[in-house]
């Protein structure tokens, strides 16, 4: 989710905002922890990048937005959160931090020696499933063999 494009009235707000979190949970346990790494004298390290992720990117916007969805959730149980009047708004600063998120990403690739980490994102935010089904195989013409239809 962190990269992952939610379209307009597609997706689970709170969902999201519970994945973003537990991404920030996961990157912020092994830094405070008094087995992390020191970061290198030269060059970017995982820690730098991480700890810039969280602090820069992850921990303003869970700040502003987990409260903000979790009032609306308290306030109007029950109802959908696409009647939340900030959803769009939400969905704008969500496209806007996973813009910002993407270099941090790509750096952690490639300290990670991952080959193309940016082909990856791409090929990742364009690997969700289509809501439409794809239509039935057509069978070839009669009298068609197969392998000149290929």
């Amino acid at each position: 989710m962190a990269t992952r494009p939610l379209g307009d009235g597609e997706g689970n707000l709170r969902e999201a905002l519970t994945s973003l979190k537990t991404l920030f949970d996961l990157y912020r346990e092994p830094l405070e922890s008094d087995t992390a790494p020191l970061p290198p004298a030269k060059g970017n390290s995982v820690y730098e990048l991480a700890l810039d992720m969280l602090n820069v990117e992850l921990a303003p916007f869970l700040a502003t937005w987990h409260p903000r969805l979790r009032r609306f959730e308290e306030e109007h149980p029950g109802r959908d959160e696409s009647e939340w009047p900030r959803n769009a708004e939400f969905r704008r600063e969500l496209r806007a931090l996973q813009g910002r998120l993407r270099p941090y990403v790509i750096g952690l690739g490639d300290i990670a020696g991952i080959p193309d980490p940016e082909g990856h994102l791409h090929r990742s935010a364009h690997s969700a499933p289509d809501p439409t089904p794809a239509p039935p195989p057509q069978r070839p013409p009669s009298g068609t063999r197969e392998e000149d239809t290929a």
